[in-house]
């Protein structure tokens, strides 16, 4: 089982989408996906169990103060073929502030539960909140390793700097195996000069960095009109567009390089 947490401590880059369609491409490939939600907003969770979610148990549930649920209890089987989910809803800000005060151990709590369900799932992905806080450290803990999603604006290697200090702080103290995956560019524009010129950059400041970080050779468009899809509940493969199949391959280069970065990628560019 391989655990990936998808990271920035900023909101709006695109975590939540990247997960989901991550999660549907690697399902296409015949994996079994578990998403772990673990983003008060609940934005995938809501994505594929609908309104039905507000009444599900959470991760608060599970590691919390108080358990009264195992993981296994809690996840739930989405109607995606090979994809189920671990909701999130709003009980996971209470969570968040207990493991705040909460003593040793506090960092581990989703991994020890999560060590229990090696055998069901190939892969799991972690739907990180756009904070550095105790969940996000949870995941780090968690995983394997990490797909950090930027967006190619003035300030966002900024950001992308100030994360991998974090993860090298948990690698240091908590969990020596946590390896990079690399960092996809997301929302991209190339008809927007900083987004041609911040991409350029991004990629040459981290490939030559000590230790140098992938960059995603597959940067993702922003394609408004597709991705209200995933807003809407919907799959990108149900979108009859030429872009929807863009995207499509895209996820799907992606995934492959996650499971097996020596996989050449189908699309290196973005056309």
């Amino acid at each position: 089982m391989r655990v990936t947490a998808v990271v920035n401590q900023k909101g709006g880059v695109g975590k939540t989408t990247t997960t989901i369609n991550l999660g549907r491409a690697l399902a296409r490939l015949g994996r079994r996906v578990l998403l772990i939600d673990i983003d008060e907003q609940a934005a995938l969770t809501f994505h594929f169990l609908g309104d039905a979610a507000e009444e599900m148990a959470s991760l608060y549930e599970v590691i919390g103060s108080r358990p009264s649920a195992t993981m296994a209890e809690t996840i739930v089987m989405s109607d995606v073929p090979g994809i189920w989910v671990m909701p999130a809803n709003d009980d996971l800000a209470l969570l968040s502030n207990e493991l705040v005060v909460a003593g040793v151990g506090r960092e581990s709590r989703l991994a020890k539960e999560l060590a229990k369900q090696t055998a069901d799932y190939d892969d799991v992905l972690i739907d990180c909140p756009p904070s550095l806080n105790q969940l996000t450290v949870n995941a780090l803990v968690a995983a394997h390793q990490v797909l950090i999603i930027t967006e190619p604006e003035l300030y966002s290697g900024r950001g992308v700097v100030k994360l991998l200090d974090t993860i090298d702080g948990v690698r240091e103290q908590l969990n020596p195996l946590l390896a990079v995956a690399g960092v996809l560019i997301n929302k991209y524009d190339s008809s927007i000069d900083i987004h041609v010129r911040r991409s350029v950059e991004i990629r040459e400041q981290l490939t030559a960095g000590d230790p140098p970080i992938t960059v995603m050779p597959t940067i993702v468009p922003r394609w408004t009109t597709v991705m209200r899809t995933t807003d809407a509940g919907a799959d990108v493969a149900d979108f009859n567009h030429p872009a929807a199949r863009k995207l499509l391959g895209f996820y799907a280069d992606i995934a492959r390089t996650l499971l097996d970065p020596s996989v050449p990628v189908l699309e290196e560019t973005v056309r």
